[in-house]
C-alpha cells in the first residue's frame, strides 16, 4: 500500500512504530533524509546512482553532526543505474 500524509516525517515514524507491522519504507529527497538522519531514524538506506552530472545542488546527507558507519548489503545494477543498499554497523 502507498499512504500519503501530512505530518512531518519524524512524526510519522515514530506513530507508526507503534503500530503493529514490520518495515516502514519511506521515498525522498535530501530534505526528508537530513530530517531523519537529524532524529537517528534510518536503518538501511536504499541509494539510486544516477549518471548525471549536475554540478551543483543539495548534498544528500547535509553536513552531518557524526559519522554513521554502514555496511554493503546489496547492489544492483539496470537501464545504467545503480541501486545500493546499505544498513548501519
Amino acid at each position: 500500500k502507498i499512504h500519503f500524509v501530512n505530518e512531518s516525517p519524524v512524526n510519522l515514524i515514530k506513530r507508526l512504530r507503534e503500530e503493529n507491522g514490520k518495515g516502514i519504507w519511506i521515498c525522498g529527497g535530501a530534505n526528508l533524509i537530513q530530517q531523519l538522519v537529524r532524529e537517528d531514524m534510518i536503518d538501511c538506506y536504499y541509494i539510486t546512482i544516477i549518471p548525471i552530472i549536475l554540478g551543483s545542488g543539495i548534498r544528500l546527507f547535509g553536513n552531518a553532526d557524526q559519522a554513521i558507519k554502514l555496511r554493503l548489503l546489496k547492489t544492483q545494477s539496470y537501464n545504467s543505474m545503480t541501486d545500493l543498499v546499505y544498513i548501519r554497523r
